[in-house]
């Protein structure tokens, strides 16, 4: 598989087509690799609902690869922890986190990709437990708490 400008162009065209504002490659070939590889484009606007992984092994790696993007971290009931800013080509340009971390993205510019790597296998029904304090996605509120979650600070909570 080559990564390259082109791929990045498609994969972002595809997000920007995308009600989600997001597209998602997988590298890996089925649900059920330990290794789960996968490059996502994603545009300004799109919703990642704080969420955590609670199974003990289900770590997680974000690297930028183009664009730019805050990683937020939370407590479980919904207090920002760490804001840290993700640019490609910065000093910063990946974070690693384990298991049980409450965390979204804010995307910062048009067409970014960014590279995620977890532990697999994948299974939709345990993948993720998200946030209560956070709104589902296509759901009333959704705008003015991303609104809110761009402009949140360290040690402020988020609420519905």
């Amino acid at each position: 598989m080559l990564i390259n400008k082109k791929f990045m162009d498609d994969l972002t065209a595809q997000a920007r087509n995308s009600p989600r504002l997001r597209s998602h490659f997988n590298l890996h070939a089925s649900h059920e690799e330990l290794v789960q590889r996968i490059y996502i484009g994603a545009q300004p606007g799109t919703y990642i609902r704080p969420h955590a992984h609670m199974q003990k092994h289900k770590w997680e790696y974000i690297s930028i690869v183009r664009g730019a993007m805050d990683f937020l971290q939370f407590t479980a009931g919904g207090v920002l922890e760490q804001r840290l800013s993700l640019r490609a080509g910065d000093d910063t340009s990946a974070i690693e986190f384990p298991a049980g971390t409450w965390h979204s993205l804010i995307i910062g510019q048009p067409d970014t990709v960014f590279f995620e790597v977890k532990q697999g296998p994948f299974d939709a029904a345990s993948n993720a437990a998200f946030a209560e304090w956070a709104p589902e996605e296509n759901t009333p509120g959704v705008a003015r708490f991303l609104q809110a979650m761009t402009q949140l600070t360290v040690g402020t909570a988020l609420t519905i």
